[in-house]
């Protein structure tokens, strides 16, 4: 009998770097301990207030007021991503977001716009967005040290804290309640993160309907599986639970391709709940994701348990692969889009 999907729990401060790698070369997701990290509870529960006020209490004029930039900063409307593009996804997801924090050198933070009686809270959002920078280090180095590489490996890629940032993601209410939607109504379609490390808050007593997808076969290909190589059909998806005191961790594509495919980029989805299907749904459901991107000039060479880095011949560079990642999700036109 097959033992139950469970997501592993993952504590710095007691467990192993070896436990970290099996469970991101197994599962692909962890729940971690807030403890021994820089983050705390007290500023999880600040933020996703920060989060209340930008979605429910401004209008929806002020965060429009913010279109999303060429850094991805900036407001995303509701109907403008179609994560699962790539497995024929017809209707837009149904979410909302917001990103904050990216910027390009000799800049040292992002300085964008943001929507009149919110720019108050720009130091909030950046000592958090600090913070998931100096959480996604430690795991890093963890990282670093279970392949045997030196234990700064992986962090020395990540030297521009503005490759990465945050996404306040909201999933507002359907219209016309969950007796109306279909099989084809989601909230957040099938996807993989693109790059290094996800930091994915759950809001505290929130809505659930985070799902991760968990193949029928165990077997991995050398290298990359893309999201449009994953039968959706020959696999199940699972339920990620809301612990109070971690934040979920998964690893996205430029990882898996890093690694060649030891750490896996696992498919997830954001679902509209089955359980609330009898009772009506009062408020929206929020996210809060820190999406970490190694430096654009950081060339991609695989590496192996050992120590091993591979000086393999047209390597891509991170901002190759984004570009490419850019062209096979989305061929035309440019999206606007924030994953979940």
């Amino acid at each position: 009998m097959a033992a139950p999907f469970e997501i592993p729990l993952i504590d710095l401060q007691s467990s192993t770097p070896a436990d970290l790698l099996h469970a991101m070369s197994t599962c692909g997701f962890i729940h971690l301990s807030l403890n021994g990290t820089p983050l705390t509870m007290d500023d999880v529960r600040h933020t996703f207030a920060l989060s209340k006020k930008l979605f429910d209490e401004l209008p929806l004029s002020a965060r429009a007021s913010c279109p999303q930039d060429a850094d991805y900063n900036g407001h995303v409307p509701l109907g403008k991503s179609k994560l699962a593009a790539e497995h024929g996804q017809k209707l837009a997801d149904h979410k909302e977001g917001f990103g904050f924090g990216r910027f390009d050198p000799p800049r040292t933070r992002s300085g964008q716009p943001l929507p009149t009686g919110f720019e108050v809270h720009r130091e909030d959002l950046e000592s958090f967005k600090d913070k998931c920078y100096q959480t996604m280090l430690l795991l890093l180095d963890a990282l670093s040290t279970a392949f045997d590489l030196p234990s700064n490996f992986f962090r020395s890629c990540h030297t521009n804290p503005g490759a990465s940032g945050l996404s306040l993601l909201n999933y507002p209410l359907p219209p016309a309640g969950l007796a109306s939607l279909s099989e084809a109504d989601i909230r957040a379609g099938a996807h993989k993160d693109w790059g290094s490390v996800t930091l994915l808050f759950q809001e505290e007593g929130g809505q659930s309907g985070l799902e991760v997808f968990k193949p029928s076969s165990t077997v991995k290909q050398d290298g990359v599986a893309l999201m449009s190589q994953v039968d959706l059909e020959a696999g199940t998806w699972h339920p990620a639970p809301i612990i109070p005191n971690t934040v979920l961790i998964n690893l996205g594509l430029m990882m898996e391709a890093w690694t060649a495919g030891k750490c896996i980029a696992t498919l997830h989805r954001v679902v509209f709940p089955k359980s609330l299907v009898a009772q009506p749904i009062t408020r929206p459901r929020k996210s809060i994701a820190y999406f970490g991107t190694p430096d654009p000039a950081t060339i991609l060479r695989p590496v192996r348990a050992g120590g091993l880095v591979e000086e393999k011949e047209g390597a891509p560079s991170v901002k190759e692969f984004f570009d490419e990642r850019m062209r096979l999700g989305y061929p035309e036109p440019k999206p606007v889009s924030a994953a979940a």
